[in-house]
């Protein structure tokens, strides 16, 4: 129990993502029961639907985390290229006031 409640790399706690993933469980069974039909069956329909919308969720969150390091990292590569160009301008400059 105490390693669910440990931090994942992301900061956030696992133990609140099985609720969740729980939680969908049980309300679906609770409404497949109200409907008239297997509390069993509504529970394993709202067990699937929750963790397919939990690994949906953190995929596009994935997505859009790489997305955004791979912009970080191409806008610092055009700060270095950028830089790099400059200097090899004051150089050029150096080079031929001293000629």
């Amino acid at each position: 129990m105490m390693r669910a409640l440990n931090m994942n790399s992301l900061g956030s706690r696992d133990i609140f993502k099985a609720i969740t993933i729980a939680s969908g469980g049980l309300s679906g069974g609770i409404s497949s029961t109200i409907a008239g039909g297997s509390f069993w069956a509504g529970a394993r329909q709202g067990l699937i639907t929750s963790g397919l919308n939990h690994v949906a969720h953190s995929t596009i969150q994935r997505i859009k985390y790489n997305s955004f390091l791979s912009k970080v990292d191409e806008w610092i590569s055009n700060q270095f290229l950028l830089i790099s160009s400059e200097v090899v301008k004051k150089h050029n400059k150096i080079s031929n006031l001293s000629k």
